[in-house]
């Protein structure tokens, strides 16, 4: 994905600490 820059996968491990459980497995693609 073109939109995974540095500033998207930092928002998205910040929203993965405030929701753990949502979509996991695809924030945990996307950040890998």
């Amino acid at each position: 994905f073109t939109e995974c820059t540095s500033s998207v996968i930092q928002a998205l491990v910040a929203f993965r600490s405030v929701y753990p459980d949502y979509r996991k497995e695809d924030i945990e693609i996307c950040i890998a």
